[in-house]
């Protein structure tokens, strides 16, 4: 997994991607296969940031493309701290989850 967000993500690419990032940002998230005839997606989030209201107006979303993106908000009254997440993903028939951890800045 790979951040852009220009704010050096410690273990970008590894098994334990930590974005930082504020109070009141937007991300944004997108899958692409290696292999482009294998099928993927991106099905879903759980865990600490979706459970305790980190992530506000979670949602799946369309380019004028076609590619699917999921989108939030991340709730402006965050404190300043680490939290993770579960990115649930489709591939070729199977379900997997990665769960990697945003550190907020509170405003």
């Amino acid at each position: 997994m790979i951040d852009t967000t220009g704010y050096e993500g410690t273990a970008e690419a590894g098994n334990e991607l930590n974005t930082p990032c504020d109070a009141g940002d937007v991300p944004v998230w997108t899958i692409y296969p290696i292999n482009p005839s294998d099928n993927i997606a991106i099905t879903g989030f759980t865990g600490q940031c979706v459970n305790d209201g980190i992530f506000q107006n979670l949602e799946q979303q369309k380019t004028p493309a076609g590619v699917d993106y999921w989108t939030c908000v991340i709730n402006e009254g965050t404190a300043s701290a680490k939290y993770q997440y579960s990115l649930n993903i489709s591939m070729s028939g199977k379900t997997y989850s990665y769960d990697p951890f945003f550190t907020v800045t509170a405003n």
